[in-house]
Parts: C-alpha cells; sequence; structure tokens
C-alpha cells in the first residue's frame, strides 16, 4: 500500500512540474529560465484587483542554442513603457520580475540566449495579448522563438497591456 502511494504522489509530482507552476506569488518576485537548449515559449498571467498584480506561468520547448546568455538590467521603470528585443539571433530564455506596492507595478529584466549558427528571421509584433486586468494567454507557434516583450502600464487600471515580438528560426 505505502508504495502505491509513492507511486501516485511521484505521478501527481511528475504531472504538476511538466504542466508548469505559478512562479510568483502576488507582490512577490518572479523569476524563471529555461534549462540550457530550451526556449520560452508559454506565458501565462492572471490579474487581481485586490492585490493590483499578476502572477506568472511559463514554459520551455526545445531550441537551438549555445551557451552564450545574459542577463539585461531592469528593461523599465514604474509606470513606464517597456519595449524590448533581445539584440542579433539572441531570443529570451528567463524572466525576473518585482513588484512595488507603492507603484502597483512590475519592473522586468530578461535572459538572452543566442540561437547558436541559425538565424532568427521573419519576425513580427503580436497585437495585444491580453485585456485589462484580465488573463493572459499566449503560446507561440512552432518553430518561433519570442525575441522580444512590448508593453505599457495603465494607472488608473494599474495593470499592463502586452504585446509579443516572435521570430522564426532558421
Amino acid at each position: 500500500m505505502a508504495s502505491f502511494a509513492v507511486t501516485i504522489l511521484l505521478a501527481v509530482v511528475w504531472t504538476l512540474s511538466a504542466s508548469g507552476q505559478w512562479v510568483n506569488n502576488f507582490d512577490q518576485v518572479a523569476t524563471f529560465e529555461c534549462t540550457h537548449g530550451r526556449a520560452l515559449y508559454l506565458i501565462r498571467s492572471i490579474h487581481d484587483n485586490y492585490f493590483e498584480d499578476r502572477i506568472w506561468q511559463f514554459k520551455c520547448r526545445t531550441a537551438y542554442t549555445t551557451t552564450s546568455c545574459f542577463w539585461t538590467e531592469f528593461l523599465n521603470l514604474w509606470d513606464q513603457t517597456l519595449d524590448y528585443n533581445c539584440p542579433g539571433d539572441n531570443y529570451i530564455n528567463g524572466i525576473y520580475s518585482v513588484h512595488d506596492n507603492y507603484y502597483e507595478d512590475r519592473r522586468f529584466s530578461v535572459k538572452c540566449c543566442a540561437a547558436g549558427h541559425r538565424p532568427l528571421k521573419w519576425c513580427y509584433l503580436t497585437d495585444y495579448i491580453n485585456d485589462w486586468d484580465g488573463e493572459m494567454y499566449f503560446e507561440a507557434p512552432g518553430g518561433y522563438v519570442i525575441r522580444g516583450l512590448q508593453s505599457h502600464h495603465d494607472n488608473s487600471r494599474e495593470d499592463r497591456r502586452w504585446k509579443i515580438n516572435l521570430c522564426w528560426v532558421v
């Protein structure tokens, strides 16, 4: 009986880790990075009006990478626009974010990784992937990586709307 319970517990843990989990609680630091050879492809977030903040979930999939990666400094000031693309043939492999209760906003940093000797082509900016105070769910199409992020903050709603810069890995 004990081994059956352990088997069930391991199956549940594996399912939860494979499906992705929230990487933060409201008003807390959010940090996530893909393992070597993988790229961020899924971004999900839920906004809460009480906390005026979002919880985040990310997923990774196999990508063409080298070990050449770097973290940016913060990409936005409080309540200001964020508009960043990883340079050259780099894509986003990780995200770090802090929340401030005075500004009711987040600042973001990303980890960019080189796509090896594979160029990024046919890049485009999506339409908004979320509404104010709404759930966000974005999944990059197969063959595409997330190269950049764009968002702007609204003080009356204390939320951000997001667009994603995608590129095809040739």
